[in-house]
């Protein structure tokens, strides 16, 4: 039969090791909303030819133009998201510095399987 100051030393060591754990967790990540799906990155080093591509094709609207049709494709975690959501942001803040009015929406297609679904969640 366990008493109740075993309980108490049981229940304080758990405590203690949650708080240990969460300090060295908070040492590890310097910055936890980078791992964040809404997270954009101010800059893309390894990636700024496709960039400046993205940019260039989708910068037309900025003057009324149409943009370009982009297809974005290649195996996952290389950057084609990170680089779409920046060339976006960068666009929405010169419209709107420009006094444009702008709208952007955003769907992940990867997680929507018809046109169908794509175009009635836009």
């Amino acid at each position: 039969m366990q008493t109740w100051w075993g309980r108490y030393i049981c229940l304080r060591g758990i405590l203690l090791l949650q708080r240990a754990v969460v300090a060295r967790e908070s040492r590890i990540f310097r910055d936890r909303k980078v791992f964040s799906d809404d997270f954009v990155p101010e800059d893309l080093p390894a990636r700024q030819a496709h960039v400046e591509k993205v940019e260039e094709s989708l910068g037309e609207a900025l003057y009324g133009e149409p943009p370009v049709d982009l297809f974005l494709y290649g195996p996952p975690g290389t950057g084609k998201t990170a680089c779409i959501k920046l060339v976006i942001s960068r666009l929405e803040a010169a419209a709107r510095a420009s006094g444009a009015p702008v709208r952007v929406d955003y769907v992940n297609c990867g997680r929507i399987r018809s046109g169908y679904s794509i175009m009635t969640t836009v």
